[in-house]
C-alpha cells in the first residue's frame, strides 16, 4: 500500500498532543489554505505557531484564536535579498522554539525547516502549493526557476511527508523527484452550501436583472483577466463584470473599468470570512488559469470550489485539473483561456438558459456532498496521526 495515500481510523483520545510550528514566507491575511490546515490541527487537540514574514513595520499579526501568529520583520519586500533575510531568520527563530513538527508551507520555507528539523530531530512535513519552480511568476525568468527546481531537487527527500494540492501535482512530482506519491490535499471551504444573497448587487447597485459574472482572487497576470475584459463587452448590457480581489494589476484593471462603467465593476478584496457571501450573489464564475507555466497548466484555485459552494455555474479553463472534476460533476463548462470569443459564447449559453443554468446549480450543490474541506482534512489528521500515534503503538 503507498503509505502517502493510506487512509486510517483516527482515535483522537490515542492522538498525541503535538507542538507545530507553520512556516509561511509571506503575510496571512488571505490566505485560505494555511488558515483551514493551522485550525483543523488546533480543533484536534494540537498546539499550532505560525511563523510568517513581513516588511511592513505596523502589521499587527492576525487573532485567529488560539492559533499563535508571529512575523519576522523583513528589510526586503521581495527579491533575492528578501528570501535569503527570511531564511536566516527564521532558522534563528525556529532554533528558539519548542516544537515536535516543523510544517512548511511551500519550497521558500523549507530550507530554513529542513536545516532545523535536522539539527533538532523534529519531524519535517513540506506543504507545496503549487510547482513551486515552475510558477507563473517565473514564466520570463529561467535563471531564477533553475535555482528553485535545484533546491527543491536537493531537499524533497528529506521530509517526513508531502503534501500537495491536486491530483496531477502529487503525480509530477512523483515521477519528477522519484519520490512517493505526495498527498493532495485541496483547499476546499466547508460543505456549508452558501444560500443566494444580495451582496454584490448591494454594493454595486446593480439591479436583479443583470447577470453578474464573477471573477474572485488574485489580481495577477495569467488569470485571463484581459481575455475576461474582453469577452465581457462582447455582451449584452444586462452582463456585468465583477472583479473582487487585489493584486498587482487593480490599477490597470481600474483603468480600463473607468472606460466601461456600466460592464465592469471592480471591488476590492474582503475578509474571507466574508467572502462566501459575496460569491452567493453572483450568477455565473470564472476561472480562466492561462498556460504560461506548468503550474499553472495543472493549477486547481480556491476560487473554483468557492464558486462551487456557492452553487455557481463555473466557467473555467480546459485544462487537467477542472476537466477531471467535471467528468464527475459537470457543474460548468471548459473554455479556451484565450479565446474571448469562446468565453462570451460560454458565459451568453448559460445566461440565456435558465433550465440550464439551474441544472448546473443542482450539480454544483451535489458536488460539495465529496468535494469539501470535512473531507480533505480527514487527510491532514491522518498524516499526524500516522507519524506519530502508529509509530508509537
Amino acid at each position: 500500500m503507498n503509505e502517502h495515500n493510506a487512509q486510517v481510523v483516527i482515535d483522537q483520545d490515542k492522538t498525541t498532543r503535538l507542538s507545530i510550528c507553520m512556516t509561511v514566507i509571506g503575510e496571512l491575511t488571505h490566505d485560505q489554505r494555511v488558515f483551514r490546515e493551522a485550525h483543523c490541527l488546533q480543533q484536534a487537540g494540537h498546539q499550532v505557531h505560525i511563523i510568517g514574514g513581513t516588511s511592513n513595520p505596523n502589521k499587527i499579526p492576525e487573532d485567529w484564536g488560539d492559533i499563535t501568529i508571529e512575523y519576522l520583520q523583513l528589510r526586503a519586500a521581495r527579491g533575492k535579498k528578501m528570501y535569503a533575510e527570511h531564511a536566516l531568520k527564521l532558522l534563528h527563530r525556529l532554533a528558539t522554539l519548542d516544537m515536535d513538527v516543523i510544517h512548511c508551507h511551500d519550497l521558500d520555507t523549507l530550507l530554513a525547516g529542513a536545516i532545523m528539523a535536522k539539527l533538532r530531530g523534529k519531524k519535517l512535513i513540506y506543504d507545496s502549493h503549487e510547482l513551486f519552480p515552475e510558477q507563473g511568476s517565473l514564466a520570463n525568468r529561467p535563471r531564477e526557476r533553475k535555482i528553485w527546481g535545484m533546491l527543491e531537487r536537493l531537499l524533497i527527500h528529506l521530509p517526513d511527508w508531502i503534501i500537495t494540492v491536486n491530483d496531477s501535482l502529487a503525480e509530477i512530482m512523483a515521477e519528477r523527484y522519484h519520490v512517493e506519491p505526495p498527498t493532495p490535499i485541496r483547499n476546499i471551504p466547508d460543505g456549508q452550501v452558501r444560500e443566494r444573497t444580495n451582496r454584490l448587487r448591494q454594493k454595486t447597485g446593480l439591479s436583479p436583472a443583470h447577470k453578474i459574472v464573477l471573477y474572485q482572487g488574485q489580481m495577477m497576470p495569467g488569470r485571463g483577466l484581459f481575455t475576461l475584459i474582453e469577452s465581457i463587452l462582447k455582451l449584452p448590457d444586462e452582463y456585468v463584470l465583477v472583479l473582487l480581489g487585489k493584486g498587482g494589476l487593480m490599477p490597470e484593471l481600474r483603468r480600463r473599468a473607468a472606460l466601461h462603467p456600466p460592464k465592469i465593476r471592480v471591488l476590492d478584496a474582503v475578509p474571507f470570512a466574508e467572502l462566501l457571501s459575496y460569491t452567493a450573489s453572483a450568477d455565473i464564475g470564472i476561472c480562466l488559469i492561462e498556460n504560461i507555466s506548468t503550474s499553472y497548466y495543472y493549477a486547481l484555485p480556491n476560487k473554483f470550489f468557492e464558486y462551487m459552494m456557492a452553487g455557481l455555474p463555473v466557467i473555467a479553463s480546459n485544462f487537467p485539473e477542472f476537466e477531471r472534476i467535471f467528468k464527475i460533476f459537470p457543474f460548468g463548462v471548459t473554455v479556451d483561456p484565450s479565446d474571448a470569443d469562446a468565453v462570451a459564447q460560454a458565459i451568453r449559453a448559460i445566461g440565456e438558459n435558465p433550465a440550464w443554468q439551474q441544472e448546473l446549480q443542482t450539480i454544483a450543490r451535489s458536488a460539495t456532498t465529496v468535494y469539501n474541506w470535512q473531507m480533505e482534512q480527514k487527510k491532514l489528521l491522518d498524516i499526524y496521526n500516522r507519524l506519530y500515534y502508529t509509530s508509537q503503538k
